[in-house]
């Protein structure tokens, strides 16, 4: 115990201060927050088991309450679910001389085998590249961070200088745009060093009915698991999707606010 103690204060938490705030979010969060931190309990505790290594308990309680406020984010109370309203939608096609970068990401609700996928176009909506890899056993937040990742080092590789990159998700683009320098999430640190290099990048949140093109991707079965597969011309599964979002840039669809 006393050992345990000496290591708090060494990362700047006092034994008092940590199960004080731990009771708070108890007591504010429920539920979700207590799973989420017994989880990441379990995996430190295994971690430190079988690597001999493992987070400190701040960055677990960091990384709990994170997870915490992103599935409290997917979810809302029936009552405060808006009714669809319909709206002219449409994919945006980046400015003269920039390309853009479609992410996307699924994870299997009984394996939690995550798939990554993605497409880059011009600033014509013309197909440049688009990409599929699996990724292993990963939260539906990582797939989708990791989506970013692998798409910006395939633009990288690409010599792309000028890049606008679009997801669906509202916690990846907050986690990106937020000051991802001091995230204790790696994958996070890791988009930022990539946007770092000598080019231009920026990213927007766009509606999930925008980014077709890139979620149709996952019909593609790829074929050697965890080897990124790039599809140098549009696959028949996005043709017509990426022909609507070139040739007629409004379409009616049903839009939750």
């Amino acid at each position: 115990m006393a050992h345990s103690s000496r290591c708090l204060y060494k990362i700047g938490l006092s034994p008092t201060s940590l199960w004080l705030r731990l009771w708070v979010l108890f007591l504010l969060l429920g539920t979700c927050f207590s799973k989420s931190f017994i989880w990441q309990t379990w995996k430190r505790r295994n971690d430190f088991l079988f690597t001999d290594s493992c987070l400190t308990l701040s960055d677990v309680y960091r990384i709990s309450l994170a997870w915490t406020v992103h599935f409290r984010g997917q979810v809302q109370p029936p009552s405060l679910v808006s009714a669809p309203l319909s709206e002219d939608v449409s994919w945006q096609p980046p400015h003269q001389g920039w390309f853009c970068l479609n992410t996307d990401a699924v994870v299997t609700a009984i394996t939690s085998m995550g798939s990554i996928r993605g497409v880059i176009r011009g600033s014509s909506g013309e197909w440049i590249v688009g990409y599929t890899k699996q990724i292993g056993h990963v939260s539906p937040l990582q797939a989708e961070l990791w989506s970013i990742f692998v798409g910006l080092e395939v633009a990288w590789s690409m010599g792309v200088e000028q890049l606008q990159v679009q997801t669906d998700c509202k916690q990846a683009s907050n986690l990106v745009l937020s000051d991802s320098e001091s995230s204790s999430i790696p994958i996070v640190r890791a988009i930022r060093s990539l946007r770092n290099r000598a080019w231009y990048t920026n990213l927007f949140r766009i509606p999930w009915n925008c980014n077709m093109v890139a979620d149709a991707l996952s019909k593609i079965i790829t074929p050697q698991p965890y080897s990124l597969l790039l599809h140098e011309s549009a696959p028949t599964a996005v043709q017509s999707l990426l022909e609507r979002d070139t040739y007629d840039p409004l379409y009616r669809q049903h839009v939750l606010p």
